[in-house]
């Protein structure tokens, strides 16, 4: 083989390496950047529980899981789910006062 021919080859894999590390790194960018935005909501909430500083939760955070982070914004209730301890959205028939009324002359009397 032809020693030019070889070189070229060289030059066109260490181009195609470049490309890859690029495309890798902008990728880890834009996952890092998805994450932080899914953090942030939850990084007021979390650090007046735990007491720790937002940053530190944020770089603690930035390496969970995924599952973790989803879990973190249900119980935090940054997303549809219902809250532990909230209430469920259940429909009921209506308020009506006569209990309240008839508790209310109950402990009156």
């Amino acid at each position: 083989m032809n020693a030019n021919f070889l070189k070229k080859v060289a030059d066109v894999l260490d181009a195609l390496a470049e490309t890859t590390d690029k495309q890798a790194s902008e990728l880890r960018q834009i996952k890092h950047e998805e994450r932080r935005l899914k953090i942030e909501p939850l990084l007021g909430k979390l650090s007046f529980v735990t007491g720790q500083s937002e940053e530190e939760l944020s770089d603690k955070l930035a390496n969970a899981d995924e599952s973790i982070l989803s879990m973190l914004a249900k119980l935090s209730g940054d997303t549809d789910a219902v809250q532990l301890g909230g209430p469920d959205g259940t429909k009921t028939a209506g308020y009506s006062g006569k209990a309240d009324d008839a508790f209310a002359d109950w402990i009156l009397s």
